[in-house]
């Protein structure tokens, strides 16, 4: 039997470094928008590019500095299956990851449409808007049912079916957030920038992204290691 060896880094490490960079770069533009605003905009730039340069150093330069030449050889190979207990665990951690994000995002949704200046919106944010707050709800709803399911349904139990249910309500939030992200998303820059037609390219384009990195990628990722298990048999 031929033993596949791993890269240094997985795909999901290698998507969760690549997060890591926008992240640097949106801290350090807000550092400038903020202290740009009170101190001038070369402060800003100065406080803005330290800020970033700091979090990609600290994020990457110390990680890549202290990483090992060769990773331990057991790490390199693959591992047998994962127990339920397991894959359970992962699956209701990802669903009180996702939680918080579309909790906040809904309270959000639902404070702007107190504010005057949401009346203020045309007619056509304004529908993209509540929209987009239903289907952050609906995706609040699905990622809170596998817990439920969990205690409810199953008794606490971890089984087989219970994996696969509950795998299938995140995979199923996935939907409804991402299209309450994109509409939020349209209706921020077409009020910011008073062009929708921006809006709505802005909004198209996160909607690919998105549409790659949570459902084609991983799709794709999934057929090739199917292939890559078979030829190694």
């Amino acid at each position: 039997m031929v033993v596949r060896q791993r890269s240094a880094l997985s795909q999901p490490a290698r998507l969760s470094a690549a997060g890591l960079v926008p992240f640097a770069l949106s801290l350090g533009i807000d550092l400038y928008i903020v202290v740009g605003h009170r101190f001038g905009a070369r402060t800003g730039v100065i406080m803005g590019v330290g800020l970033a340069a700091l979090a990609i150093a600290a994020w990457f330069g110390a990680e890549l500095l202290l990483r090992p030449a060769k990773l331990p050889e057991e790490a390199m190979q693959e591992h047998p299956e994962t127990p339920i207990d397991t894959r359970v665990e992962h699956m209701l951690t990802e669903a009180r990851v996702l939680l918080p994000g579309a909790q906040a995002l809904l309270g959000f949704q639902l404070a702007v449409m107190l504010t005057e200046a949401f009346g203020a919106l045309p007619e056509t944010s304004k529908v993209v808007h509540v929209g987009s707050l239903c289907c952050i709800a609906l995706s609040v709803i699905l990622l809170m049912a596998p817990a439920a399911f969990h205690r409810i349904t199953f008794g606490g139990q971890n089984t087989e079916s219970f994996h696969r249910l509950g795998s299938a309500l995140v995979l199923a939030a996935a939907a409804p957030l991402g299209v309450g992200i994109v509409g939020a998303l349209f209706v921020a820059v077409t009020k910011a920038l008073n062009e929708p037609a921006i809006g709505a390219a802005v909004a198209f384009g996160v909607a690919v992204v998105l549409t790659g990195l949570w459902l084609a990628y991983p799709l794709l990722l999934r057929a090739r290691d199917g292939r890559n298990k078979n030829n190694t048999i």
